[in-house]
């Protein structure tokens, strides 16, 4: 009588990888953000520390603690605590004390990305009513929608850039998705890195042209752009050779086999392919989210989907010495198990191999 089969449990119990996240600094948490673009030219010369005495002068609370510049121009001034930070946020008086008349507050948001929006549904439709209406029925402040252009007319889905004020809302609507116009949209975090970021004045990758302060260049001969336009470029007639800004190549910048644009978007598909699935804050561990089966009515279990993905350290698999793949001797395949190919498909009997293992008797199996 065979004896009873043990299961692994080793082999049974698999670790299911947790998804992937975008990390929000803790320091959000503490800083606002003041629009300064109308300020004058001598505030914004000021330096942090004269930035952080003016924010206490002016604030009954204080609690300033540092400054920074951003190179839109506007200003992050970072408070002692969560507290503070949520005071001055709801008194902005002191800003305008601190910065001059035309400071304002700007919030801070966190942009999801809202998938397979039908072109002609949002085609007309003002981005400002689509805020509106898809704050009533998601049942939260949306500061801003974005449609994203399309360069084909004939693209019958585009997506959807929305901006919520708080990690927690960001986080609900990738979980649940965006309801609008009573259908539901999937959404996950907007994330830079998916897509390579290249400049249009200087041609160089990680910055936009309305923050570059370099020299404008021409994406033919990488010279200093010429009055005009790349129409006036000298390459056009070839008074010049073409010449790449970016890897100094005799390309245009715009050309496919540019290896420098190659080599971003190869890391910008890698990014994609680990793109994160929600919000967490620094420090604080993922947001609260429930996991566990719950019970229906009908005795039923209703499970949380989730996504899987490859292990990055898989398990290293026992040690085999058999070789894989189609095997060259085909007269000497199958040895081990003591039948060859042949012999099984009905061909010349092949001699068993005298280091065969020697069949095991019915105790032994037992």
């Amino acid at each position: 009588m065979a004896a009873d089969v043990v299961p692994n449990k080793a082999a049974m119990t698999r670790t299911i990888p947790t998804e992937s996240t975008k990390i929000v600094p803790a320091r959000h948490l503490r800083e606002v953000v003041i629009n300064t673009s109308g300020t004058s030219v001598d505030m914004q010369k000021r330096t942090s520390k004269e930035v952080v005495a003016a924010v206490n002068t002016a604030s009954s609370v204080k609690g300033a603690v540092a400054a920074r510049q951003l190179p839109s121009g506007d200003t992050i001034v970072t408070f002692l605590g969560q507290e503070s930070k949520d005071w001055h946020t709801e008194n902005p008086a002191w800003a305008i004390t601190a910065f001059g008349p035309t400071a304002e507050i700007r919030h801070r948001t966190y942009t999801v990305v809202a998938k397979r929006l039908r072109t002609e549904n949002v085609k007309e439709v003002n981005p400002k009513d689509m805020a509106k209406e898809m704050a009533e029925e998601n049942r939260m402040k949306i500061s801003r929608v974005k449609v994203k252009r399309v360069r084909d007319q004939s693209t019958r889905y585009t997506t959807l850039l929305v901006d919520v004020n708080t990690v927690e809302h960001a986080n609900q609507l990738c979980e649940r998705g965006l309801i609008w116009e009573a259908q539901i949209y999937q959404c996950e975090p907007f994330s830079g890195d998916l897509r390579p970021l290249q400049c249009y004045k200087c041609w160089d990758f990680g910055h936009m042209a309305r923050w570059c302060k370099k020299e404008a260049r021409c994406g033919r001969c990488a010279a200093t752009a010429h009055e005009g336009g790349e129409e006036n470029c000298p390459s056009n007639t070839g008074g010049v050779p073409k010449r790449c800004p970016v890897c100094g190549k005799d390309h245009t910048v715009w050309d496919r086999k540019c290896p420098e644009a190659t080599r971003r978007w190869n890391t910008a598909r890698e990014a994609y392919a680990h793109r994160p699935a929600r919000f967490e804050i620094e420090g604080q561990g993922r947001v609260a989210r429930t996991r566990q089966p719950q019970t229906t009515g009908d005795g039923f279990q209703t499970v949380a989907g989730r996504k899987r993905k490859a292990t990055t350290q898989p398990e290293t698999p026992k040690e085999d010495t058999r070789r894989t793949g189609r095997p060259k001797d085909i007269a000497r395949a199958g040895q081990r198990n003591g039948q060859t190919l042949l012999q099984f498909a009905g061909g010349t009997p092949a001699p068993r191999s005298s280091q065969a293992e020697s069949p095991r008797t019915l105790e032994q199996q037992c």
